[in-house]
């Protein structure tokens, strides 16, 4: 098995109400471990170049819409969303990766599930929340066109 350079960050939140579990994942390059995601019932791990679902490794070749996968997030409605540096976000469906449109250059740095939608963090150009296929800026006086390395629900 070949030795992993990246490091998951691991942040999980669990629903009582709904028995759900919803985590986010961020990807931190050169680092020497990695943490498990768990969508439909099979690991998921992001990897240089590839996105790994169970037994099944997806590359560029594969449909997966970046090289590098950067955020990794199982959503309000069980959809497995990804995170690019430059190809932007995507939905999985466990077939077929769906685009989100409305996010600015500068990569997807962080995401997570909060009262039911997902938000972005982006690298240069703040925070966004997705509405149906589309991405909305989150706009605060405080907050401005920041970059997001990371999101927490608590």
């Amino acid at each position: 098995m070949r030795a992993l350079t990246t490091l998951l960050c691991l942040c999980l939140s669990l629903s009582a109400s709904a028995r759900s579990a919803s985590a986010a994942v961020c990807v931190v390059p050169e680092g020497p471990k990695h943490a498990e995601l768990t969508w439909r019932g099979a690991p998921v791990l992001a990897r240089p170049g590839a996105l790994v679902v169970g037994a099944r490794t997806l590359t560029p070749c594969d449909g997966l819409p970046g090289p590098q996968p950067q955020a990794l997030l199982v959503g309000p409605a069980g959809a497995l969303w990804v995170g690019f540096q430059q190809a932007g976000l995507h939905r999985f469906d466990g077939a077929r990766f769906t685009a989100v449109s409305g996010l600015p250059a500068g990569g997807i740095r962080a995401l997570a599930a909060w009262a039911g939608e997902v938000w972005v963090g982006t690298g240069a150009a703040g925070l966004y929340r997705v509405v149906g296929d589309a991405a909305v800026p989150f706009a605060h006086r405080t907050l401005g066109q920041r970059g997001i390395t990371a999101l927490a629900v608590g």
